[in-house]
């Protein structure tokens, strides 16, 4: 039995410039990626097209990944080109994105990760007591101002809404 026999299909070389030769009996493997040629006079490279004509009429269309030529083992085994191949109407796989954040602070002494209008509420009420204190009043009244502010740290709707803030801020108060 000779290699004619295994020769089962046929299919078309289209050359990068648009030309054609073909058809050229081959035999596709099981793995539709790969097709062996004996045909030593074969003109073919890697990005140039194999066309696969079905039995029933359809083509398929594949980019020559590689073409490796082996000369075989004569008499027994005629020299042959092995074509890798990729089909280009296969669907592409969909590339793993890995998604990585770095984050790198140098030398920084205020740092904030997160939602910034709790450092801008912390900044005003710092604010506030310095210039409370700086404030031309009795003591009486400053304690007063503070107590009161204080309270108001720590109603249940303001906790709510400010969140845990208000905690630490009411702190920042009662010093």
């Amino acid at each position: 039995m000779g290699f004619d026999d295994l020769l089962n299909d046929e299919m078309i070389i289209e050359r990068t410039d648009g030309s054609r030769s073909g058809p050229h009996k081959c035999g596709f493997s099981s793995d539709p990626d790969s097709v062996r040629v004996f045909d030593v006079q074969l003109l073919v490279a890697e990005q140039d097209h194999v066309l696969r004509i079905l039995p029933n009429g359809t083509v398929e269309r594949y980019l020559v990944t590689s073409a490796d030529f082996s000369s075989g083992m004569p008499p027994h085994i005629p020299a042959s080109y092995q074509l890798k191949l990729r089909k280009s109407t296969a669907i592409p796989p969909q590339p793993h994105v890995a998604k990585h954040t770095t984050v790198n602070i140098h030398q920084s002494t205020g740092v904030q990760v997160g939602d910034h209008n709790v450092v801008n509420i912390q900044h005003a009420l710092t604010q506030l007591l310095a210039q409370v204190e700086q404030a031309p009043a009795p003591a009486e009244d400053k304690t007063e101002v503070k107590n009161r502010l204080a309270a108001l740290l720590a109603h249940p709707l303001v906790v709510s809404i400010v969140g845990g803030l208000a905690g630490g801020a009411a702190g920042l108060v009662s010093k």
